[in-house]
């Protein structure tokens, strides 16, 4: 009797290990795995919130960018019309009066000792709104020759230097060519020679 009790206890036991905790355990690994899947997706949910309010944020606080006004230089434009006394052609390397060498864009007009009137043309097309640059009187001009140099919209003049000679100091002008459909650089029986610097016209 005593021996079957035993064997009884024995058999109870080996079906405790085989059957009821294995099940429960795997039931708590599942629930654990679950919650971790849980917490890891509500991390990943709260970190993209935050990454899209600060773009959010950035994206604000940057201003527009403003667009630049085109240009294009004289010495990139077709001179439509023009006659030998004003001569215009590549300055680079030109020097004025008080010594100053002018490179980049430069153009030279007029020619010594021709007193007659020069000019030269551009057709705008009433593109552009500026036109602005640097005159100067070229070292090349002799003794006390003066002259003046206008610049003219469609027959009107916007800007003259008015009579310059080897004293003169280099000037820097900016114009409203607003509507203007034909350029004109113009001298009166000038019998010195001009320097335009970074003459250009911008939208």
């Amino acid at each position: 009797m005593t021996i079957i009790a035993v064997l009884a206890n024995i058999s109870e036991i080996v079906q405790l290990f085989k059957g009821d905790d294995k099940p429960a355990k795997q039931e708590r690994e599942v629930a654990v795995v679950e919650t971790v899947d849980k917490n890891i997706e509500e991390t990943v949910i709260e970190q993209a919130d935050v990454i899209e309010e600060n773009y959010a944020e950035v994206v604000e606080e940057v201003p527009p960018t403003e667009a630049q006004p085109k240009a294009v230089y004289l010495n990139n434009m077709k001179v439509a019309e023009s006659n030998y006394d004003f001569n215009l052609k590549d300055g680079s390397g030109a020097i004025d009066t008080i010594g100053n060498t002018y490179s980049g864009y430069v153009l030279t007009a007029g020619h010594q000792n021709w007193i007659e009137e020069g000019y030269a043309t551009y057709y705008l097309g009433g593109k552009y709104e500026t036109l602005s640059g640097v005159i100067a009187v070229h070292d090349d001009t002799y003794g006390d020759n003066t002259g003046e140099l206008s610049i003219l919209c469609d027959d009107s003049i916007v800007y003259s230097t008015g009579i310059i000679g080897r004293t003169s100091i280099p000037t820097e002008f900016s114009v409203s060519v607003e509507g203007c459909q034909w350029l004109k650089f113009y001298h009166n029986k000038s019998a010195i020679k001009f320097i335009l610097s970074n003459c250009k016209l911008e939208e």
